[in-house]
């Protein structure tokens, strides 16, 4: 394979388009990357060689979703890459390695295609065309290899689409450490709280309404009992009493059918009375009255005073 020539994230051959940002450990190349965590970031990187790969860091899962980016060399088909994330960071991880090429000069272009994740860029690793190119680097390449080149993931698949990637599902034991039951509990006993408090305050309110109803309904036949009470009562009327009509007294020679005898009880049948008994009950009669009048006065009237008498 012979030797491979390095070039630095920082270095000019590589430019950069979008949003970038500046960093670097100890552990990294140079002690350098450039970062991005925006979907559509491209790095263009000019090259002259029979191959090329793009080496990174890959960082901690809490950091959120795995970056995810494609590679394409001389326009040519993309290659997708999606980073195996865990609870370190990986320091020196292949993004990509490009197949054998014409020893000519190569553009190659790196897309990030995941929004808010973080895609770290270290270096890139060239195999020049002949030996000569590769003594005129500045460093060895072997230092710039990961000593364990098995724990190296790499995805390569020709793109299908240019529509980013979606982030994939968070695996479930994630969230063993999340105390299920206990969550579940206070939902079930803050629910059936809140329940009781719906019941209870239904049957108060449904208990102020039969008072409220009762009273009513006693204040009702309290009315309707006065009100019966009253219509059944008839008021007092004061009657006058009946005005006596005074009768002028009758001569002793009235005959007895002009004569009320008996007042308001009927007179009894002339046949069951004797002439002797019917001149009896008119003397009878004549002799009940206060004062006999005279038989020069035959208008004198009962209630009124006798005339003075005079003695002379």
């Amino acid at each position: 394979m012979g030797d491979l020539q390095p070039i630095d994230d920082r270095d000019p051959l590589i430019s950069y388009s979008g949003t970038w940002e500046d960093g670097g450990v100890d552990n990294e190349y140079n002690k350098t990357t450039t970062w991005t965590n925006w979907s559509g970031s491209t790095a263009k990187i000019t090259f002259s060689g029979t191959s090329i790969s793009v080496w990174g860091t890959i960082a901690v899962a809490d950091l959120g979703v795995a970056p995810h980016s494609s590679y394409s060399v001389d326009d040519g088909p993309a290659m997708l890459y999606e980073a195996n994330q865990s609870s370190t960071a990986q320091y020196r991880q292949q993004f990509f390695q490009s197949g054998n090429l014409s020893p000519t000069n190569h553009t190659l272009l790196l897309t990030t295609l995941v929004e808010g994740a973080y895609f770290y860029l270290d270096y890139a690793l060239i195999t020049p065309a002949d030996t000569s190119a590769a003594l005129n680097g500045s460093s060895s390449s072997s230092s710039l290899l990961p000593s364990s080149s098995p724990s190296i993931t790499t995805t390569t698949r020709p793109a299908t689409s240019t529509t980013p990637l979606q982030s994939q599902p968070v695996s479930s034991s994630s969230e063993a450490g999340i105390p299920v039951g206990a969550i579940v509990g206070g939902s079930l006993g803050g629910l059936a709280l809140i329940m009781f408090t719906i019941i209870a305050f239904l049957l108060l309110k449904r208990k102020k309404n039969g008072l409220a109803q009762s009273a009513n309904s006693g204040e009702e036949n309290t009315t309707s009992l006065r009100s019966r009470r009253t219509a059944s009562l008839t008021p007092f009327v004061s009657r006058p009493y009946p005005r006596y009509e005074h009768r002028d007294y009758l001569s002793p020679s009235a005959s007895l059918q002009q004569m009320d005898v008996f007042g308001s009880y009927p007179a009894p049948s002339q046949d069951s009375l004797s002439a002797s008994k019917v001149a009896a009950l008119r003397v009878s009669h004549i002799r009940r009255s206060p004062s006999a009048p005279n038989a020069s006065n035959s208008h004198y009237h009962p209630h009124e005073a006798p005339p003075p008498r005079y003695s002379g």
